[in-house]
């Protein structure tokens, strides 16, 4: 349960680092009534500390089912 939320949440983290990036790469401003000379940089660091930071989150919020899935005897898990 556990590692699940970790992986369920690491790839969430990079799937919206992409769009991210595609979003600030490729959007054209100017429709939208933004001018800009150049368009913004998106920072390696900023990307590596999204998906660290929504990793982290994830693994916090998996501790309390993880935790819970642990006391339950799998026959009575299966049981109910």
């Amino acid at each position: 349960v556990f590692m699940e939320s970790v992986v369920a949440t690491f790839v969430a983290g990079v799937i919206g680092v992409g769009i991210a990036v595609v979003v600030v790469r490729f959007l054209p401003l100017e429709a939208l009534g933004v001018t800009l000379s150049d368009t913004p940089a998106f920072p390696a660091g900023a990307a590596i500390a999204g998906v660290a930071i929504s990793t982290s989150i994830g693994a916090l919020c998996g501790i309390i089912p993880a935790l819970a899935a642990v006391r339950i005897k799998p026959i009575d898990a299966i049981r109910y």
